[in-house]
């Protein structure tokens, strides 16, 4: 009997360890579903100052195992082939790392103390559109796949900033019926009346009146 209560100390001990060992491996470990990530991304331009569209902002807030906040946390956004998209070199200030060669179109940004990162990410469409059923992009944070979301973007043509050629092919996706991402800014699933009003409402503003300069990437 002196025997096995001698023992339950000794479990006992283990049995905390073991708690605290697994506590420890899970702070810092991220975890997509305790990961705040967008579904839809939306590309724009800058307004005459360079400064990126805020119609185009997101956020992602990078959280563990054990649903704390991850901070000083590389978090990457892939452009896909199927985004169609090209990348402007010069990102905003929350962009870090901007790729435009070998290895695909990418972004980075590091989380904050709060394991928050928010970006707008300034590039445009190029080349014909593309149906995809999968969401266009992939947003990783410490190298965990987070997310795929869609990806729309505001300069349908000339990466030269939002005007009449961009309303032309956006009209042109429309009436096609199809599921062309790039032009479905709400994320619904296709473009419609609300995605053209988007449109309209961030041609009206100028805050995309500028888009690369022609040095967009690849």
């Amino acid at each position: 009997m002196r025997g096995r209560m001698s023992l339950c100390p000794v479990i006992a001990s283990a049995l905390i360890f073991v708690v605290l060992s697994s506590q420890a491996l899970a702070q810092g470990v991220p975890s997509p579903p305790n990961a705040t990530v967008p579904a839809n991304i939306r590309l724009v331009g800058t307004d005459a100052f360079g400064v990126a569209d805020p119609a185009g902002q997101f956020t992602v807030v990078l959280r563990d195992l054990a649903n704390n906040p991850v901070p000083n946390a590389i978090i990457r956004v892939e452009l896909l082939p199927c985004s169609g998209a090209s990348l402007c070199p010069l990102q905003g200030p929350t962009i870090t790392a901007v790729n435009c060669n070998a290895g695909g179109l990418w972004v980075e940004g590091l989380t904050d103390v709060n394991g928050v990162w928010s970006a707008a990410i300034v590039g445009c469409a190029k080349g014909n559109p593309v149906v995809s059923p999968f969401g266009c992009a992939r947003i990783y944070g410490k190298g965990v796949l987070l997310n795929s979301p869609r990806v729309a973007i505001a300069d349908l043509g000339g990466c030269d900033g939002l005007g009449a050629n961009d309303l032309g092919l956006w009209l042109g996706d429309f009436y096609t019926g199809l599921d062309f991402q790039r032009s479905d800014y709400d994320g619904s699933g296709l473009p419609g009346a609300n995605d053209l009003s988007l449109w309209l409402t961030e041609w009206g503003s100028a805050r995309s009146a500028v888009n690369c300069g022609g040095a967009a990437c690849p």
